[in-house]
């Protein structure tokens, strides 16, 4: 998540979206097809579709769920489609070098700092730091199929679990920040499947209820969302069929009729290269992705975050009650909040008391990481931000609690770093693998314990004097009052977001990532 800054409603409309599921299997094109119908009340009805409560739960469809799949990367990922073919080691730094120099930085304040290929940095990341705090996000590409897979066309959506709208560029533009593939052009003889959504539209009814909504008449159903850093997109509520794989990937899935934001009007500083956004919020208010097709795949999902800069593992995606793992080896903790003023509806909290340093508590405040009114406080788990947040009453004790364990090797000259880190160290000359890096993370109210993989639990870089940086890779939120694990310290982490048992899972440093 982008911070919103109080675009949430105070409170949630919950409306159940019914969807008509339709199955089709043949053995030549190998598709499962999920249909929905066009989203009014009286289409509904005029569909058949009767058989429903208000919990959501409809005996039509039966009990079992599929599952769907999608690989993830970075754009500085070694595997990433963004690099030139056969692209690996320096190749992948002076690719990003050459991009990054043709960005505006005047624009945005990024790009400050310089990488070497050479440096004795070991650890690879670092590049994205150019880029600025909001860069490390993470993309699936999807397929909007339209009314054939002839004029397919592929998306690379920014995974957000902070927010619950999905939406995409779309021609044609007023405004459009450049992006890797072709803008997607819902006027195409191809997708005469898509449809405009207009009022009197139960899911343009949804949107315009929240503060998501920019109006609605006879002819559009409108969206605006501003982010914290004043970036926004602005648009038009749309539908069309959309292309995943299965979980074994044998097969593709076909989810038609999912309605989202077409976006015309957009600057966002914080997307680079991508396409749209693909949240994964879940306020039950029917809005996002996975409140739409909950009765397909239910509303659990995981994902493996790969180490960025890397060309070891590859990241994935999986959507589905039936894609949950095998709870052995994996911790968990409940989570927390998202209604009744309890933070912003649909988010993922989970019940933060402390934090541990190398197994002992750094004695941060009791309700700390409470909520707090103007649903505010909280700590939640967000893919669309980059390093951890902590508000300052729980930031001071882990930092200072870090340099105690960092001092007796790097030294007390400590120093400050990019995007407002203030715990660095010059560590010019020094084989970053041969540093022990303090193990911490956050202690939850169940008294489980949660340790930050190594790889992100420091963070190195290359300052425009070409000299190597350690930094604790966490900060102060930038505005609002809400406490947030992002991306960076979930590289490498399995993590499951369990709707089922409403619990979160995670394992460290897995294979499999």
């Amino acid at each position: 998540m982008w911070i919103f800054t109080l675009i949430y409603p105070a409170t949630k409309f919950i409306l159940i979206l019914c969807l008509f599921q339709s199955v089709l299997i043949t053995s030549t094109s190998a598709r499962v097809v999920y249909g929905r119908n066009p989203l009014t009340s009286s289409s509904l009805e005029s569909a058949g579709v009767t058989n429903f409560s208000r919990s959501g739960e409809r005996s039509l469809f039966g009990s079992k769920r599929k599952a769907l799949h999608a690989a993830l990367s970075h754009i500085f990922h070694a595997r990433s489609p963004y690099l030139p073919e056969n692209c690996v080691g320096n190749c992948i730094t002076e690719h990003w070098l050459t991009q990054l120099e043709s960005f505006p930085a005047s624009r945005t304040g990024w790009f400050n700092l310089s990488f070497k290929s050479d440096t004795a940095v070991s650890n690879p990341v670092g590049l994205f730091w150019l880029s600025g705090k909001k860069m490390l996000q993470h993309f699936v590409t999807l397929t909007i199929t339209g009314t054939d897979d002839e004029g397919a066309q592929d998306v690379d959506f920014v995974i957000d679990t902070g927010g619950d709208f999905t939406w995409l560029q779309c021609e044609p533009c007023t405004r459009c920040f450049s992006q890797k593939r072709q803008v997607f052009d819902p006027s195409s003889p191809h997708h005469l499947s898509f449809t405009k959504l207009k009022a009197g539209d139960l899911y343009c009814n949804i949107l315009q209820r929240s503060s998501q909504g920019g109006g609605a008449d006879g002819e559009l159903c409108k969206y605006k969302i501003v982010y914290a850093d004043t970036s926004w997109t602005r648009g038009y509520a749309g539908a069309d069929h959309m292309r995943w794989l299965s979980l074994d990937e044998s097969k593709y899935i076909y989810l038609e009729n999912f309605s989202f934001g077409c976006g015309n009007d957009n600057d966002l500083q914080h997307v680079f290269g991508a396409g749209g956004v693909l949240s994964l919020g879940n306020a039950g208010d029917g809005i996002s992705f996975l409140d739409q097709f909950k009765d397909v795949t239910g509303a659990s999902f995981s994902y493996c975050l790969p180490i960025v800069g890397s060309d070891e593992g590859a990241g994935f995606l999986d959507i589905g009650d039936a894609a949950m793992p095998d709870p052995d080896g994996y911790n968990s903790t409940t989570f927390v909040g998202g209604r009744d003023d309890q933070g912003i509806a649909g988010l993922y909290y989970l019940d933060v008391v402390d934090f541990h340093m190398d197994g002992t508590s750094v004695g941060i405040p009791e309700g700390t990481f409470d909520f707090k009114p103007g649903k505010y406080g909280g700590f939640m788990v967000d893919s669309g931000t980059m390093i951890m947040d902590l508000v300052e009453e729980g930031y001071v004790p882990l930092r200072n609690a870090y340099r105690n364990a960092m001092i007796p090797q790097l030294g007390t000259n400590v120093v400050s770093g990019v995007m407002g880190l203030d715990t660095c160290w010059d560590i010019t000359g020094k084989d970053v693998d041969l540093i022990t890096a303090a193990k911490y993370g956050p202690t939850f109210r169940d008294g489980t314990r949660m340790t930050i993989g190594r790889i992100a639990s420091f963070l190195t870089y290359v300052d425009i004097s070409g000299n190597a940086l350690w930094c604790l890779p966490v900060g102060i939120p930038e505005s609002g009052q809400i406490s947030i694990m992002g991306s960076y310290a979930q590289m490498q982490m399995h993590a499951v977001f369990n709707k089922v048992e409403n619990v979160f899972q995670w394992r460290n440093d897995v294979d499999i990532c």
